[in-house]
């Protein structure tokens, strides 16, 4: 599901997070976390060049945080972020990103 837009420039580092909180059962936990970019239209995985490595994504109690990085003016891409739980469920959530 998108749940938000988040716009910067190529040059601008962002952090952003997403709160899956609200999805997870009383004494559930998040016990992995992945974060993924998509270029649209094409799916290309640019992840690499978009979400800062150092300190990477993390994920404290049900909140996954992470640093947008570089962009290429006038694109745009998806974010995924996907964590698994101590009750076995893998729960998504996508922020759409556009470069200005």
């Amino acid at each position: 599901m998108i749940i938000g837009e988040v716009t910067k420039t190529a040059s601008e580092s962002v952090a952003r997070s997403i709160n899956f909180t609200n999805r997870l059962a009383t004494g559930e936990t998040a016990t992995l976390v992945s974060v993924v970019v998509t270029r649209i239209p094409t799916g290309e995985d640019v992840t690499a060049t978009l979400i800062d490595a150092a300190p990477g994504p993390a994920i404290t109690g049900g909140t996954v945080s992470f640093i947008i990085i570089g962009g290429v003016s006038g694109e745009s891409y998806m974010i995924a972020a996907t964590i698994s739980t101590s009750g076995r469920e893998v729960l998504e959530d996508h922020l759409q990103l556009l470069i200005n």
